[in-house]
């Protein structure tokens, strides 16, 4: 078993049984980085390749929030470190900066509007959002099949190996 430093703060494990021939690969977090990565400086938000498709399933006028089905079983309850300055802990929500998760429960993320200037009405039940996680291994970890998109365009997919 070798390490190998990919980026800062990413290890990749590779264990060989002969000489020059890889049997096994642990990736780490360079498979897809995840919010947390952004805030630590080791990558962009561009470069993070997973995102968990969440859909507007209430919302709430009265306290400026909307209700995603996506809760800790598909996000997780991992947060960025408290020194990385962010209001994000839980990730954020792709093209709605005005968007903030405030809290997790199992299966919903209750979801602040930030800007007074954006109406409630903007976010329609039904409509779906594109949220970063914070932490993508355990994000990844909670879905059977990983969905690959090309351009906008699905263009593939596999099923998780679900042991270590």
């Amino acid at each position: 078993r070798t390490r190998r430093r990919t980026k800062k703060y990413t290890r990749v494990f590779v264990k060989t049984k002969e000489k020059g021939v890889i049997t096994e690969i642990h990736p780490g977090n360079s498979v897809y980085y995840d919010y947390m990565q952004v805030c630590l400086g080791s990558c962009s938000v561009d470069d993070v390749a997973v995102r968990v498709l969440a859909t507007i399933t209430s919302a709430y006028a009265d306290r400026r929030e909307i209700l995603l089905d996506c809760g800790a079983l598909a996000l997780s309850k991992d947060q960025v470190p408290p020194g990385c300055n962010t209001d994000h802990p839980w990730g954020i929500i792709e093209g709605h900066p005005e968007l903030t998760i405030v809290k997790l429960s199992q299966e919903h993320a209750v979801v602040r509007i930030t800007d007074d200037s954006v109406p409630i009405e903007t976010y329609e039940l039904g409509t779906t959002l594109k949220v970063i996680p914070a932490h993508s291994c355990l994000a990844a970890a909670c879905f059977a099949t990983h969905v690959f998109v090309c351009g906008g365009i699905v263009c593939g997919s596999c099923e998780t190996y679900r042991y270590w």
